[in-house]
């Protein structure tokens, strides 16, 4: 009767344990799918990462002619001004020489 009692026991504590080792594959399976759907997001936003770097660089690209383009004409504007302002200047300064419209200045 002992053994029939232990035979009992050892079977009721097998299926317990069998039942914990179940949940624990469960709850292994289901962090797995966690982990691999972790890792499909982390490789999505490493990708979403390196097209935004792109378009970074294209548009730092594109600024970067637009603005060359802007100040290469705003300092040719200066240039074109202050020649017309030295050009007058030295006009005036010199005695007896017409003005800009053929015009002395008397």
């Amino acid at each position: 009767m002992a053994q029939d009692i232990s035979l009992e026991l050892f079977n009721l504590r097998f299926e317990q344990l069998n039942e914990m080792h179940r949940e624990h594959r469960r709850d292994t399976r289901a962090l797995s799918d966690a982990l691999v759907q972790v890792s499909r997001q982390i490789q999505n936003l490493d990708r979403r990462v390196s097209s935004l770097e792109q378009r970074l660089n294209d548009v730092k690209d594109e600024l970067e002619g637009t603005i060359k383009m802007e100040i290469g004409g705003a300092v040719a504007n200066l240039e074109t001004r202050l020649e017309d302002y030295i050009d007058r200047r030295f006009a005036e300064l010199r005695p007896g020489t017409p003005g800009m419209l053929g015009f002395s200045e008397d």
